[in-house]
């Protein structure tokens, strides 16, 4: 099983995402056309990738098999004591199991078979998707951006990036051009991450 959710996550390696919206356009396409695993344990999720700094989408047959935590477990080569975000961070997980996916939206579509009259049967299947996802993006309490740059203003290179301009301070929208340069930070992420360096650095402008 881990050799099929890694194979999965290295097919999923070149869906890279600058904005989560595209992330979850792409997700709900997948889920629109049957690009998910049914097994009991499986998902589809939007991923935030800290060492390439893009959204992914990934569908797996096991929870177990490959987890992703925003537990702070990685640890600095050079310091094993030096604590860092792990590398993904799951942001929206969807089970993708029979239950709880295929059976619950058919089941749906045949105790209101009346509202069909206008709609086909897959248009009325896109739906209950958009609601589930909808039901899933409610339960966030952060934004997906704000998310993400918690956990970047927590990595090594940022907090390297942060050391430096407590000595030569910057403005806030300089900051995030440089968290963009040198690290492909995506820009709303950047704003954001730059935003809380400068807020505990007094001497920024």
């Amino acid at each position: 099983m881990i050799d099929d959710a890694l194979g999965v996550f290295k097919s999923e390696e070149y869906s890279r995402f600058q904005n989560f919206d595209d992330a979850l356009d792409a997700l709900t396409r997948r889920l629109y056309e049957g690009e998910y695993n049914n097994t009991p344990n499986s998902y589809i999720r939007i991923l935030y990738n800290l060492e390439i700094h893009r959204f992914q989408t990934i569908a797996s047959s096991s929870l177990s098999s490959f987890q992703y935590s925003d537990a702070y477990t990685r640890t600095d080569d050079e310091n094993n004591k030096a604590r860092y975000p792990s590398t993904t961070l799951t942001i929206v997980e969807i089970k993708t199991n029979q239950n709880e996916f295929d059976d619950y939206i058919e089941n749906i579509i045949d105790k209101h078979t009346y509202t069909l009259e206008d709609l086909t049967k897959d248009e009325y299947r896109k739906l209950i998707i958009d609601y589930l996802v909808h039901l899933q993006m409610e339960k966030m309490q952060l934004n997906p951006l704000e998310i993400a740059a918690n956990h970047e203003i927590q990595t090594r290179d940022v907090k390297r990036l942060f050391s430096k301009l407590q000595y030569a301070p910057q403005k806030s929208d300089k900051v995030a051009l440089l968290l963009e340069e040198l690290y492909d930070i995506p820009p709303g992420i950047a704003r954001l991450v730059a935003w809380n360096i400068c807020l505990d650095i007094p001497k920024v402008l």
